[in-house]
């Protein structure tokens, strides 16, 4: 009677364990889909997403923006500029002679008079210092905004970078983990059953429960690690959500590093660019300050015709050349 009850109670105890180790089995595969059905990113998908959401890219857009049309702006000061002209003026008595105010010339009555002024006139600079050198000015403006732009997105990309391979190397560590505690789970049911016929102790069953547990707590972490990492993204990203990484790494091509940019790089390094851009820019500026005290030259022609009627008639017409010179400003 006491073997029955001993062989019951075993039997109860097997069972009670292959249960739990059931439920946990179910626990985990059901962990496992929930992770896998995440929406995985790849890296260019993520740098278009960081880029996109960020504002100190979106802020400097808008500063090339607005130095690419001061630039225009200058630049259109060299374009000709053609003017119509439509004029009309009521008198009540024509005005006075130059005679009748100094008194040589009897002042007469004066009639009222209609005066109409159509025409088009054409005004071009021919050379202007300042307008020269403001041009050289914002056009390096906007080769700087430019250029700031360039490493502000390769900063950013750099960052997203970092935090995508984090979360791939996250990402990795817990499928090799859930490939280790498949084959725990393999062992656990070989062990069960070398048990069951006598060829293992107590001791070894034990042995095998307890490396199981171990690799169950294990895995959590790393999973959690791995949703800390796809946190991290998301925050690079600019999005409040976890951002998976696709388990996808593409081997370099064979010679990708050319050692002879190195030779170049003190030349084309984007930050040392962004700092001689700066510094031309202030030696511009500077010859801009000097520039004003340069001749301006311009060229204007005016067609017009007036008289005292609505369509007015007596055309005339004039052209010239119009120099200024500085001499104490």
């Amino acid at each position: 009677m006491y073997n029955n009850y001993l062989k019951k109670s075993i039997a109860v105890n097997i069972y009670s364990r292959m249960t739990i180790s059931a439920v946990i089995v179910c626990l985990l595969l059901l962990g496992d889909m929930l992770f896998a059905q995440e929406r995985k990113y790849s890296l260019d998908e993520c740098i278009a997403i960081g880029i996109k959401n960020n504002n100190d890219v979106i802020i400097q857009q808008q500063k090339v923006e607005e130095t690419r049309y001061k630039y225009y702006q200058q630049y259109a000061a060299y374009l000709p500029q053609i003017d119509a002209t439509v004029l009309y003026k009521k008198y009540h008595q024509l005005p006075l002679t130059q005679k009748e105010l100094a008194g040589v010339q009897k002042i007469g009555e004066r009639p009222p008079f209609d005066d109409y002024l159509a025409g088009i006139m054409l005004n071009q600079i021919v050379f202007s210092g300042s307008k020269l050198y403001q041009i050289k000015v914002f056009k390096l403006a906007y080769e700087y905004e430019m250029k700031k732009l360039d490493v502000m997105r390769r900063n950013i990309m750099l960052h997203i970078a970092k935090a995508f391979y984090e979360q791939v190397r996250s990402n990795y560590a817990v499928t090799i983990q859930t490939e280790l505690h498949n084959k725990l789970q393999e062992q656990q049911i070989i062990t069960e059953l070398l048990y069951r016929g006598g060829k293992l102790t107590r001791i070894d069953l034990l042995k095998i429960q307890t490396q199981l547990a171990a690799s169950v707590d294990l895995l959590e972490n790393l999973k959690n690690l791995a949703y800390s990492k796809a946190l991290m993204l998301g925050q690079t990203l600019g999005i409040n959500e976890p951002v998976y990484a696709v388990l996808q790494l593409n081997p370099p091509n064979e010679n990708y590093f050319d050692t002879s940019y190195c030779k170049t790089l003190p030349d084309k390094h984007p930050e040392l660019e962004i700092e001689r851009l700066l510094k031309e820019k202030s030696n511009m500026e500077k010859d801009q300050a000097y520039s004003l005290l340069m001749p301006t030259v311009y060229f204007n022609a005016n067609y017009y015709r007036e008289e005292s009627r609505f369509f007015p008639e007596n055309p005339n017409w004039y052209i010239g050349l119009v120099a200024t010179m500085p001499l104490f400003h």
